[in-house]
């Protein structure tokens, strides 16, 4: 059964935007837990949507038994951040950052290997950036899938969906783990569940917008049960 990941990012912001007194992270958390997710995953880069080192340590204690999975920038006091809090998992994302931080993802990997945490690369579905991921020794890579999800005509549906079947295989042939992340939804995530190598889901703005008309647990219920 593959994983389910709940992306907060889109909640950060909406309770940023919002300020809404009936509106909680936390909340959030603790009834998507109960619901069935697997992990959570929240981009930190300090203070972003005032998500502050306190405020992960408080949403690692409502899910202890989740995998928490932080999005950041190859910096030094992000890692260190990384470190220093009760998270599984770091994925290193940005436009051109295997040719721009190529030294400090050497480095930064090994520390937190040295830490127990896993690495993972926020990459496109292009072959020469999972060679980078693999040789930088990379748990899990997270393939972008902006490119299936936009296409319009089922042609070229099937056709970036059949490049993402490709860099899968050849990732987990690598011994790397597979996660897909993008505008996933309802409607286009079961034609990848045919793909046996993508292990996790990550997924977030989908989520909020079927959690409108429905209810948060069973938006996330009705997710879970798709990826069955």
């Amino acid at each position: 059964m593959a994983q389910f990941e709940l992306n907060l990012d889109p909640f950060l912001k909406l309770n940023e935007l919002t300020k809404s007194a009936g509106f909680s992270v936390a909340g959030v958390v603790n009834i998507a837990q109960l619901s069935g997710v697997n992990g959570f995953c929240c981009t930190y880069n300090g203070a972003q949507h005032g998500l502050t080192e306190k405020t992960v340590e408080m949403l690692t204690q409502i899910a202890p038994t989740c995998r928490f999975n932080l999005r950041m920038l190859p910096k030094a006091n992000l890692v260190q951040a990384a470190l220093d809090l009760p998270v599984q998992q770091v994925t290193f994302y940005g436009e051109g950052i295997f040719e721009s931080y190529k030294k400090d993802l050497h480095t930064f990997v090994g520390q937190l290997k040295d830490g127990q945490r896993l690495v993972s690369f926020g990459i496109k579905p292009d072959v020469n950036e999972l060679r980078h991921a693999y040789k930088l020794g990379g748990d899990y890579v997270e393939l972008d899938i902006n490119t299936y999800a936009n296409a319009i005509h089922p042609p070229a549906q099937a056709e970036a969906r059949e490049q993402l079947a490709i860099l899968a295989k050849t990732a987990v042939k690598n011994r790397l783990g597979v996660a897909v992340r993008g505008q996933l939804h309802y409607q286009n995530v079961q034609p990848l569940m045919t793909i046996e190598e993508i292990e996790n889901f990550i997924l977030g703005e989908g989520i909020i917008t079927r959690a409108v008309f429905v209810g948060l647990e069973t938006a996330i219920r009705d997710m879970r049960n798709l990826l069955i």
